[in-house]
């Protein structure tokens, strides 16, 4: 058993009592009125705790959303040196093809020459 206070008088009652026995006032109202006011107090309590759980699952997506933008620029950074790097074996194989036909057109020369 807990004593509250009446909020009539200020006298002290039991928890368990119906009415002030100092001037009469209905307790239960009282009751009613705690009971009504902890439940508004529980119901911040989840607004808060779901606000806090939403925000969190935003920040958990702006990261994901930066981490895969991040991921995709490292991507396309490395397809565009893959890119530049096939361009340059093509321009260095034609390079070679060209001394390779030019040292083949030189041994036909100097054959030609021996030959003579």
């Amino acid at each position: 058993m807990a004593l509250i206070r009446c909020p009539e008088c200020g006298g002290k009652v039991s928890n368990t009592a119906k009415s002030c026995p100092h001037c009469g006032y209905s307790i239960e109202s009282v009751k009613n009125i705690e009971k009504i006011s902890e439940e508004k107090e529980m119901e911040k309590k989840d607004k808060k705790r779901t606000i806090l759980i939403l925000l969190g699952i935003v920040v958990a997506i702006i990261v994901i959303i930066l981490i895969t933008d991040a991921m995709t620029v490292s991507y396309d950074e490395a397809l565009d040196k893959a890119s530049e790097s096939h361009q340059q074996y093509e321009k260095t194989k034609q390079e070679l093809d060209d001394l390779n036909n030019q040292l083949e057109e030189n041994q036909e020369r100097i054959d030609e020459l021996e030959g003579n």
